[in-house]
């Protein structure tokens, strides 16, 4: 059932992707941002909801070749290290920043006399 879930939501993910990057090349948004925004949100999508950086990758790599496949882009690839980089950002670093004691900027001590 796990399974069929995954592979429900991996469609989902893939319409909605197919879907944004048409209706933004139908407003005219530039085609570069367009597929940065497209992979940056595929690679957002799939790490929260996978929670697992091996499926994530498994994922990326299938949407991403099958993509290539069709368009022989090499588009295709800087897609897929956008959206690595995410999973990147995501798994790695934000615990990392989650765990770090943050400095107040302003010194109330100067602020407050008494």
């Amino acid at each position: 059932m796990l399974i069929l879930k995954n592979f429900f939501i991996f469609i989902i993910s893939v319409l909605i992707i197919c879907l944004i990057i048409i209706i933004f090349d139908k407003l005219g948004i530039h085609k570069k941002f367009n597929v940065f925004f497209s992979a940056m949100l595929y690679g957002l999508i799939m790490t929260l909801y996978l929670k697992k950086v091996f499926l994530s990758l498994l994922f990326f790599f299938g949407f991403y070749s099958l993509l290539f496949m069709i368009s022989y882009s090499i588009e295709v690839i800087g897609m897929l290290l956008i959206s690595c980089s995410v999973l990147f950002l995501i798994k790695i670093v934000m615990p990392k920043l989650k765990n770090q004691e943050i400095n107040s900027f302003f010194i109330s001590d100067k602020l407050y006399k008494e």
